[in-house]
């Protein structure tokens, strides 16, 4: 079995990169504490696994992991997630869940400084000179800047 790296995020705890064996169903149980489904992010190029019941069993909401899910516009402000999640690449051809994408990696774990950028209308992508050092808080700011403000019609994070 080949080792593939994944990202984990806790509840409340900060994102972690871990390796595990792909095609190891169990390790996915353990990181979300249970049966799980997958959401696929085909913009993205990833797979968020969750627990299948973590609604319905009173998971602590899991804010990291949702901006990240929200960064997909299909579930903004539609969808929470709930408990501890995995996140990898999406599937192969075959069904088997592949690594999470090198781009991914890189602006969690390889940026020390962010900024959001907005949409309004059709336009181009603009910013303003508010920088962050974690990935998180940026998404943060830009769900906060889109509610305020009803002409932004996306926003993303990108490296500074």
């Amino acid at each position: 079995m080949a080792r593939i790296q994944a990202v984990r995020i806790p509840a409340h705890e900060d994102a972690e990169l871990v390796e595990w064996d792909q095609g190891d169903y169990r390790f996915i149980q353990d990181v979300v504490g249970g049966v799980f489904d997958a959401i696929n992010l085909y913009d993205q190029g990833i797979s968020i696994f969750v627990h299948d019941e973590g609604k319905v069993i009173g998971l602590p909401k899991n804010l990291q992991a949702t901006l990240l899910l929200w960064n997909d516009k299909v579930w903004r402000r539609n969808y929470i997630l709930m408990g501890d999640v995995l996140v990898t690449g999406l599937p192969d051809d075959e069904g088997e869940t592949q690594a999470v994408p090198d781009d991914l990696v890189a602006l969690l774990f390889g940026t020390n400084e962010y900024k959001y950028e907005v949409q309004t209308g059709d336009s181009s992508w603009a910013s303003n000179q508010m920088t962050f050092d974690n990935y998180f808080a940026a998404c943060y700011a830009a769900v906060n800047l889109e509610q305020r403000w009803t002409l932004v019609t996306d926003w993303r994070v990108v490296p500074v």
